[in-house]
């Protein structure tokens, strides 16, 4: 799996299906787990799906990577 590969199909569906962007997200953060452009976009899924819990938590990881 190619980083890239995975997060231009995150970006496309970030269009509209936020489930398979979370997903998508999801499969790209693995490979790179403190990209804080992927955490806030994913963040921004979950605030679209109603899941304000694992929204915040995103956002709050993305906060402390750029702290660092």
């Amino acid at each position: 799996i190619n980083i890239i590969h995975v997060c231009i199909r995150a970006n496309e569906t970030f269009l509209g299906d936020f489930a398979q962007a979370i997903l998508d997200f999801s499969n790209a953060l693995k490979l790179d787990p403190e990209n804080t452009d992927l955490l806030a976009k994913r963040a921004n899924c979950f605030l679209s799906v109603g899941n304000w819990d694992r929204a915040l938590r995103d956002s709050d990881k993305a906060i402390s990577v750029k702290v660092s």
